[in-house]
């Protein structure tokens, strides 16, 4: 369901979150359910054609599935379980305009996700953030989560992940109107 959601096929990546769900309940696990939520949750943001808006229902349904994942997983004490919804949650609020949430929210993201050395997912959580800034004018906040995150994904051999946050920095750069630092960008990602 991950994998669908990061590659924007909400269809496929709704029906396994859900198949998981279905699992879940035929197990009696709450656990199991709880991730199933948290997955349930990125379709649903890649849904309408204003997904971020905060008038949105997919919006509304995507926060909803992370604040249960959320309080599920808590009976559980595995705390590095609420980095994923917690990074939805981050999104969801961030790319909506809520900058104060959405920083909140990534900033307990990558502590627990560091505490529970998965440099990858904080990396994650850093380019939402860093995305989130560059969505709303503010450069300097972008620059500084998505140039971690550029450095986080080249520690942990993904190219993928360096190639997004680099593309945010070449849109940042961009919309800054520094066409040449934006190009600079864009011909380090283009090989990736």
């Amino acid at each position: 369901s991950l994998v669908c959601s990061l590659q924007g096929d909400a269809d496929a990546a709704e029906r396994c979150a859900r198949q998981g769900i279905a699992i879940s309940q035929r197990l009696r696990s709450d656990f199991v359910e709880s991730v199933g939520l948290m997955r349930l949750g990125h379709p649903f943001q890649l849904r309408g054609d204003h997904p971020w808006d905060a008038a949105s229902p997919h919006r509304r349904q995507a926060i909803t599935c992370y604040e249960r994942a959320i309080e599920q997983v808590q009976a559980f004490r595995v705390i590095r379980t609420q980095v994923e919804p917690l990074w939805g949650l981050c999104r969801a609020y961030g790319y909506g305009g809520d900058l104060v949430s959405a920083e909140r929210y990534a900033v307990k993201a990558v502590e627990i996700a560091q505490g529970a050395g998965d440099e990858w997912i904080a990396d994650l959580v850093r380019v939402t953030m860093g995305a989130t800034y560059a969505l709303h004018s503010r450069s300097e906040q972008a620059q500084e989560w998505l140039t971690e995150a550029v450095e986080g994904f080249r520690r942990v051999g993904d190219p993928f992940g360096r190639s997004v946050a680099r593309l945010w920095l070449a849109l940042d750069a961009w919309n800054r109107g520094e066409i040449t630092t934006s190009l600079v960008y864009m011909s380090e990602l283009l090989p990736l």
